[in-house]
């Protein structure tokens, strides 16, 4: 340390206060070194600060060097000075002091611009938007002005060498300005939510692909699965310019088939989820791996269930069952979940009632937060030993069920209604009056539980075992008949 950091430090610690005295003196015992000697310092602490902790008066030493030293140079550096005016525009911001942060933004521009610090200038930009939309909600920007924010935010870019950089920068400030602008639908605002379509497009792929996967979130949330589904597309087909490009963001080309392909067989769109596959299938084989495997084998499972074609799920079980067996260790936990659930589902489909339980058994042993999962474990599981008619363990199970689906929420509800049912079914040996259960459950969840009725369990269509229960129909035939009904209301 310089004569002048040691004397800034000295005066540093002496505004802490008196209690860091002990830290004056172990600087001092430093300083008088020609030569840094550890063991010297440690006896000369001990002699004269036989009770203080040596090593937490060490740490709080060091650290308050490094605070002192960053305090010194703030002054100094150009880019220390930017840094330090981004900490207090993002102290304001957070106070919701918007008046008083936006001359702090301009203050950190002009220094940034000055002394050429083009790393910085980014976030600068980005909190000048964002504090400009929360402040005014772009009540009175107009499209000129929200262009040539733009225009300055790209030029700047344009300076920046390291593409990584570059595009990280960019994507931030696009995607934070269309989806925020662009949903800005308040009453008394100028703008409007088509306004989005006139704003420049994304210059670069990164940017492209979340800009069109938060379009295709939106539409999904909104229920408009079209446009969902057309956004997705619009990735792929960017994606799939060239071998290279595939390859380098594999795992968005490899998430964008999963979403068109599982949102195809949810809206019973056979054709389309037949043409995604096979463009899943024609990968190169350099491009399949083993997470690959499991994405295409879950979408199989999903085809076949809903199509009703249980030849299809029965061999891709088989397949499932050896990816299991001599990967488990590589996969994980979410992927191994949901293949087994799958299998067991499978197996609950064929009547290898054993199979399902043991997969369940299994699965159940596990905790998991998702309710979708514990919800089609326990009823399931339930369904099976019914099946079997394993009246003995039956009411030990509906007893474990009661307790777990007693807690509120609508989710539980759904269970413990099933439940309920199923306990009545298990008491009675009439036929007719299982069916007159059966037909007051279907109607109730369909009343009361729509939207749970339709989806919530994973890979098993509850409403499919209910009309093979009421109708006394094979459950592949069952599978048919729902095979055109939509799964998404």
């Amino acid at each position: 340390m310089t004569r002048e950091e040691k004397r800034y430090f000295k005066l540093y610690l002496k505004g802490l206060g008196k209690k860091e005295g002990h830290q004056s003196k172990l600087f001092d015992l430093i300083s008088k070194q020609e030569e840094f000697e550890e063991t010297a310092i440690k006896k000369k602490l001990q002699t004269t600060f036989p009770s203080q902790n040596k090593s937490a008066l060490q740490i709080n030493t060091y650290q308050n060097i490094l605070r002192c030293l960053n305090l010194f140079y703030t002054n100094t550096y150009a880019e220390t000075k930017v840094l330090e005016l981004l900490k207090t525009i993002k102290l304001l911001y957070t106070k919701n002091l918007f008046t008083l942060v936006l001359p702090e933004i301009e203050k950190a521009k002009k220094l940034a611009l000055e002394h050429k610090c083009i790393t910085l200038l980014p976030q600068i930009l980005f909190w000048d938007f964002k504090v400009r939309g929360q402040a005014f909600s772009f009540n009175n920007t107009s499209k000129e002005q929200l262009e040539d924010k733009f225009e300055e935010f790209e030029l700047i870019l344009e300076q920046i060498q390291n593409f990584y950089t570059y595009t990280k920068s960019w994507t931030k400030f696009y995607i934070y300005v269309r989806h925020y602008f662009g949903n800005n639908t308040t009453k008394h605002s100028s703008t409007n939510p088509d306004f989005i379509q006139h704003l420049p497009p994304p210059n670069n792929l990164h940017a492209l692909l979340l800009d069109n996967k938060t379009k295709s979130l939106q539409a999904y949330i909104s229920n408009d699965y079209d446009t969902s589904v057309t956004f997705t597309i619009k990735s792929l087909q960017a994606l799939e310019e060239s071998s290279r490009v595939i390859k380098e963001y594999f795992a968005e080309y490899l998430s964008c088939l999963y979403r068109i392909i599982g949102n195809s067989i949810a809206r019973k769109n056979w054709e389309m989820s037949q043409q995604y596959l096979k463009k899943l299938e024609t990968l190169p084989s350099d491009f399949w791996t083993i997470a690959t495997y499991a994405i295409y084998y879950e979408l199989l499972f999903h085809y076949g269930f809903r199509s009703g074609d249980l030849n299809r799920t029965q061999a891709t079980s088989k397949l499932s069952k050896k990816l299991l067996a001599e990967n488990k260790p590589q996969l994980n936990f979410t992927v191994q979940r949901d293949q087994s659930i799958a299998i067991a589902v499978n197996a609950f489909y064929h009547q290898d009632y054993d199979e399902c339980i043991d997969y369940l058994t299994a699965l159940e042993a596990l905790k998991y937060e998702d309710i979708n999962m514990q919800n089609t474990i326990k009823i399931m599981l339930m369904l099976a030993y019914y099946e079997k008619k394993e009246y003995l363990l039956l009411p030990s199970i509906i007893r474990s069920n009661y307790r777990f689906f007693k807690k509120d929420g609508p989710r539980k509800s759904f269970g413990y209604t099933i439940t309920q049912a199923l306990n009545k079914a298990s008491k009675t040996i009439d036929e007719a009056k299982k069916v007159q259960i059966f037909s007051a459950l279907k109607k109730e969840l369909t009343l009361h539980h729509n939207s749970y009725y339709n989806g919530t369990l994973m890979f098993f269509d509850i409403r499919v075992w209910l009309h093979s229960k009421i109708h006394n129909l094979d459950i592949a035939k069952s599978l048919v008949e729902f095979r055109d009904k939509d799964l998404i209301n």
